[in-house]
């Protein structure tokens, strides 16, 4: 027993600070038990016309824009994901983009394309048709549609965040740079995780994507985009480290995170607007995990199932608060 017990200690203690890894990574196991595939050398990307590109959009591709973000976000192919050119430009493509989806790149120097496929082989993305010759003008002169991100500066996300409709901000950065500094009352959500939160995301509110220089939150602001919400700005220049150096309202510690008590993530939901306080003083919750928690507008039996994980939805649910679980339990007061 002392042993077991040193032992979770350890592991415990191993652990702590960690962030969240790639979703990519349940696939690496396999991948590297099977060996790579015998290329040869690096594949040369073929040139893809801007028509031939839709084509293949048009066909489950997706455009991969490894431009610098401010780039993407004054212009881009809709439905496209920004994922900058980097070091570590792979992870994230292996983070935010489906495993073993078929590729198109978008990128300012095809000096690049080189290094890119490097990476992408390395994780097992090797399905990709090609670049858009000619970049987003191309894509502009063939008479396609072109997308802008709403673009937000320090300045005016304090002054949104003065009035009475404040917008609700969301820290992409990893959970250990969030606690020792972020924007007062910003959400933590990890880039890598924020697409297992999205239904639990209220709708209705504006929404502030920030990081640390502007890479992630431009990610994090295309990820929300593509799942069909318009009132996303991103902070694409500068980041909470420029924020708390200006003076403006920051804090320290673990502050809102979705990885908390049920307690807590009702805390946030009442703040959010998706809950009233009457609502949630007036229904039993099946708990203690999973809490399974009726939605405000009560259609039918549809529920947000709150984890220590975070929110993750559930449609259609059957069982009914009060009447089934491993227990009821009435919440009347919250952190």
């Amino acid at each position: 027993m002392a042993a077991e017990a040193e032992e979770s200690s350890f592991v415990k203690y191993a652990l702590t600070g960690l962030g969240s890894y790639p979703s990519y990574y349940k696939y690496m196991a396999d991948i590297n038990r099977r060996g790579p595939d015998i290329l040869g050398g690096v594949p040369r990307l073929a040139s893809l016309t801007a028509l031939s590109v839709r084509n293949r959009l048009d066909n489950e591709a997706v455009l991969i824009d490894a431009r610098k973000e401010r780039d993407f976000n004054l212009g881009h192919v809709p439905g496209s994901y920004a994922i900058p050119h980097c070091n570590a430009m792979a992870t994230w493509v292996g983070w935010v983009v489906p495993s073993g989806q078929p590729l198109v790149l978008l990128s300012a120097d095809a000096g690049q394309h080189d290094d890119i496929m490097r990476q992408l082989i390395r994780i097992g993305f090797d399905r990709v048709h090609g670049f858009l010759s000619g970049g987003i003008d191309a894509w502009k002169s063939a008479g396609l549609p072109i997308e802008e991100s709403n673009r937000l500066d320090l300045d005016d996300l304090k002054q949104a965040q003065d009035l009475s409709a404040a917008p609700m901000v969301i820290d992409v950065r990893q959970r250990n740079e969030y606690d020792m500094g972020h924007i007062s009352g910003a959400l933590n959500i990890e880039l890598g995780e924020l697409q297992e939160h999205l239904d639990g995301l209220p709708r209705e509110m504006p929404l502030v994507t920030v990081c640390a220089a502007g890479m992630r939150a431009t990610t994090a602001g295309r990820i929300l985009q593509r799942d069909g919400r318009d009132n996303v700005q991103v902070v694409d220049e500068a980041g909470t480290p420029a924020w708390i150096e200006r003076g403006y309202p920051s804090e320290t510690g673990e502050g809102r995170n979705p990885r908390k008590s049920y307690q807590r993530v009702l805390g946030d939901l009442l703040r959010t607007g998706a809950l009233t306080a009457n609502f949630v003083e007036s229904h039993d919750f099946v708990g203690p995990s999973p809490l399974l928690l009726p939605r405000k507008d009560g259609r039918g039996n549809h529920f947000l199932v709150v984890r220590q994980v975070g929110l993750t939805p559930v449609s259609p649910c059957p069982v009914r608060p009060g009447t089934s679980g491993p227990r009821v339990r009435r919440v009347t007061a919250l952190e």
